[in-house]
């Protein structure tokens, strides 16, 4: 099943790296443990486009908005949102969007042991022990 992955682009203190770290870890939870394959156009829109430019910003949430409804309604995704970190301002402007064209979403929280490090010197060590796997 293909999931959309609603996540917070920056964490509560505005933090990229900290809520990048946060986006993997949901990455791993759709992939390794629920077997899913996940879709998260805040992971590839932000490096093409300038998320401090307001316009740009707009694009990239309406075309990350668009893919997600067009995996819906073409393939029968599902959007989660994984909340552990906050609830964001682009969270809730997908969330009401969905709601506005009636698709059901979820929330989800990761387990506890699958929480990413608060250390990001420990989470690049853990990720290249896993790549070496």
């Amino acid at each position: 099943m293909i999931v959309i992955i609603e996540s917070p682009f920056r964490g509560a203190d505005g933090d990229y790296e900290a809520a990048a770290l946060y986006l993997d870890y949901c990455i791993r939870d759709c992939v390794i443990r629920l077997k899913e394959t996940p879709y998260a156009s805040h992971r590839m829109l932000p490096g093409a486009l300038g998320d401090t430019k307001p316009e740009q910003r707009a694009l990239g949430m309406k075309a990350g908005i668009e893919m997600s409804v067009a995996l819906i309604n073409c393939c029968g995704a599902k959007a989660a949102f994984y909340t552990d970190i906050g609830f964001s301002e682009g969270m809730v402007d997908a969330m009401a969007h969905y709601l506005k064209i009636e698709i059901v979403s979820k929330g989800r929280s990761l387990p506890v042991r699958a929480l990413p490090p608060k250390d990001f010197e420990a989470y690049q060590q853990e990720l290249r022990e896993l790549r070496a796997k």
